[in-house]
């Protein structure tokens, strides 16, 4: 991994910049909603695996955001590392990621798991970003039986 290894691949950022220098400068010259038609977030999710009225549904909510919000969002997303953070986090985590993403490549995810003291990282294959959305009820029973592994290791670290 060359540079920071928590930073954003070049190569997304790049994509979610429409040809403008960044990708605060396109939603600056779009705006939200024709950044988010353009098919911006289509870097990001594939569309084609949603069903109609959920594909309609992450649209709506993708345009909710303020203009102002996305813009401060895109520029922190360019600059901003948190790796050095990593090793602050002490509570159990768990990371759940896609193979194929490409805004956190799964590299990164995997340089987290081993920089977070107690972290556990949950790996979907043959998907991208969006796993919430694909596999709601898988991602739901994943985070459930997290916190019920977690909930009995404390109850077993009383009764000692």
């Amino acid at each position: 991994m060359s540079g920071s290894p928590l930073k954003l691949p070049a190569s997304f950022l790049e994509a979610c910049s429409l040809g403008e220098p960044s990708m605060a400068a396109a939603l600056e010259k779009y705006g939200v909603e024709e950044f988010n038609r353009r098919g911006v977030w289509r870097q990001v999710i594939d569309h084609t695996r949603l069903d109609s009225r959920m594909a309609a549904w992450v649209a709506a909510e993708r345009n909710k955001v303020p203009l102002d919000v996305m813009v401060r969002t895109a520029r922190c997303m360019q600059v901003f590392d948190f790796t050095d953070w990593l090793p602050r986090v002490t509570c159990p985590t768990l990371l759940i990621t896609a193979d194929l993403g490409k805004s956190v490549p799964l590299e990164q995810q995997r340089y987290m798991e081993k920089a977070i003291a107690n972290a556990r990282l949950l790996v979907y294959e043959g998907v991208g970003r969006g796993i919430h959305l694909f596999h709601a009820d898988q991602v739901a029973r994943n985070v459930l039986d997290f916190l019920e592994s977690q909930r009995c290791a404390t109850m077993a670290a009383r009764r000692r």
